[in-house]
């Protein structure tokens, strides 16, 4: 089983190394999953600034927990169904409008279960070239105590993976790129 792993401290840090950004330009198929925090969006960032220029497939995946209990009738589970699709939906909304402005062909997907394994299965299952996540950035303690998602991915993965931690600057690219296009 081949993995490998690239942490960054930040997204600018990310974008200047050099080997990272050659071994990133070669892959064509990358599985990104997403949550709500700073982490998934400069993950996003990263995937658009990395592109080349090359024809790139990215699939968005966002993973909701299961229910605590069991939701009884058929109409019942139907309804649930759709509160986790809502709510995927509604994660990946950043993702799907930044990278269609991009020009970057992408396909959402809402899973619910085990975050690390629901993402490992759906690289799997696609045939990912990478995985492409984000970092919430709670350091070194508060991962062991709460556990972390990435640190389980990097655990399990068969497919190289690339964590990106952003800056708080980072977070305000669309809105910073968008006020140098107005001043200029």
């Amino acid at each position: 089983m081949y993995f490998h792993a690239l942490a960054f401290l930040d997204i600018e840090d990310s974008l200047r190394d050099l080997d990272a950004a050659r071994f990133a330009q070669r892959c064509h198929d990358i599985l990104l999953p997403l949550d709500d925090s700073h982490g998934s969006r400069c993950a996003v960032e990263y995937v658009k600034r990395t592109r080349g220029g090359k024809r790139l497939r990215v699939h968005l995946l966002n993973v909701q927990p299961p229910m605590a209990r069991d939701p009884g009738p058929l109409l019942m589970s139907r309804g649930i169904a759709i509160a986790h699709q809502a709510a995927g939906d509604h994660v990946l909304g950043y993702a799907r409008a930044a990278l269609a402005g991009s020009g970057i062909e992408h396909v959402t997907q809402t899973a619910v279960g085990d975050p690390a394994g629901a993402i490992v299965r759906c690289a799997s299952e696609r045939g990912s070239d990478m995985i492409v996540m984000g970092t919430r950035g709670r350091g070194a303690v508060a991962s062991l105590l709460g556990g972390s998602v990435s640190r389980e991915v990097l655990r399990i993965a068969a497919v190289p993976v690339i964590l990106v931690r952003g800056s708080r600057a980072a977070m305000h690219l669309p809105q910073m790129a968008r006020a140098r296009r107005i001043a200029a």
